[in-house]
């Protein structure tokens, strides 16, 4: 038994110093082979490290903005939401949740004591429901009251980002921003974003009532019971937009002059998009791979031709068929191992690039890495099944006459 186990990793080992020697001796059309199959796997890896990456974010940034939420918006072509619509919705609508009407007024810039921030800071109005709405914390102060909320109260919450820049390391509470002839109190800071809504850079002020602003509706509902009873959030949806049409002075004739966004149809759209970068990716690495497939049957295909005396020796020296053949499917399959460990190394680089670009976590594909590399040495070793059959049926005599 431990002889025969000896005999065949000699054998193993005699096939693969063999393959080893026959792909240095053809170097040029290897490494461009290889080369090849590293292309294919990284495309696919990749690709693939770049979309979980993305997903996983995802996931994780609009998670917190509730499954069911929904926001009434005005399109480009529609009648700007008011602030006394906005108003009027959250008294009417009786349904349990959060509801918070807000507006993102600009880009603009703000100053304290003689240092500013750059034209990019985004200038929110909002009430004392926003940061319900997006589940948003405070690093340090208070959020804004109702009153301060109704009476346009001259108080802000502003982002890390910007406090770093106008305070530094000293106390932002209590300081007044600039902005044109407009100051403000701040009484809050944010905690620093942790996905969906990115607020590090912005400036939100206690208001409802500006005039030449379009407001936005924000709506997250409770879904846990309504007297005892689930309710389903379609149901939810449609009465808050009945519920708006009303406001808005619909005739059941009109179509609705408002947009409705919803946070889970938005998220599947996302996802959607992410599965058909990862189809192309597929393509890609397909192609990739079919390119490396005929490029390494081709070059097998040479070396059986410029290896037939060898092949001839091998076989009155007393190789057998069987073993020609594998040994020819030994250098396919190590060219196909090679090819695959240097695109899943690649593939992994490039993956880790992309979610560093995306600002995302980086992410492993699971099941992806072995796939990968057995798709890649499954491709090289049907690539070279021809070539090594039609080295195994040759004859010794005419092989070892064949120059």
């Amino acid at each position: 038994m431990w002889r025969v186990i000896f005999v065949g990793l000699f054998q193993t080992g005699e096939l693969l110093r063999v393959a080893c020697r026959a792909i240095r001796s053809n170097g040029y059309r290897s490494v461009l082979t290889i080369g090849m199959l590293v292309v294919g796997v990284s495309a696919l890896v990749g690709m693939m490290t770049a979309t979980q990456a993305l997903r996983v974010s995802l996931s994780g940034k609009y998670a917190h903005l509730g499954t069911h939420s929904f926001y009434f918006y005005a399109a480009q072509d529609q009648p700007s939401i008011s602030s006394g619509e906005v108003r009027l919705f959250s008294q009417v609508f009786d349904f349990p949740g959060i509801v918070s009407g807000y507006s993102r007024i600009g880009t603009v810039a703000f100053s304290c004591a003689g240092r500013s921030t750059a034209p990019n800071v985004d200038f929110y109005s909002v009430d004392e429901h926003f940061l319900d709405l997006y589940c948003l914390g405070l690093e340090r102060g208070r959020n804004f009251t109702s009153e301060e909320v109704r009476s346009n109260a001259p108080f802000a919450l502003v982002g890390v980002t910007v406090a770093k820049q106008l305070f530094g390391e000293d106390a932002a509470l209590g300081k007044w921003i600039v902005y044109g002839r407009y100051r403000y109190c701040v009484v809050g800071v944010l905690a620093a974003s942790a996905g969906g809504l990115d607020l590090d850079r912005s400036v939100l002020v206690a208001s409802r009532v500006l005039q030449g602003v379009s407001y936005e509706i924000g709506f997250s509902p409770d879904l846990s019971g309504v007297h005892g009873k689930e309710t389903d959030p379609e149901d939810c949806l449609e009465s808050a937009r009945l519920q708006f049409r009303q406001i808005r002075h619909l005739t059941p004739l009109q179509v609705d002059n408002f947009t409705i966004r919803q946070h889970d149809r938005m998220l599947a759209d996302l996802q959607a998009s992410l599965r058909t970068i990862s189809h192309v990716s597929w393509w890609i690495a397909g192609l990739a791979l079919l390119g490396a497939a005929v490029g390494l049957m081709n070059m097998m295909l040479v070396a059986v031709r410029d290896r037939t005396p060898e092949i001839g020796l091998r076989r009155a020296l007393g190789a057998t068929a069987a073993q020609i053949r594998t040994q020819f499917l030994m250098e396919a399959l190590l060219m196909g191992g090679l090819g695959g460990a240097g695109g899943l190394i690649l593939g992994l680089v490039m993956g880790w690039i992309l979610s560093r670009w995306f600002v995302c976590p980086f992410v492993l594909p699971g099941l992806w890495l072995p796939g990968s590399f057995f798709l890649c040495c499954s491709v090289a070793l049907l690539s070279g099944y021809l070539p090594s059959s039609r080295a195994a049926l040759l004859v010794p005599n005419e092989a070892l006459h064949c120059e």
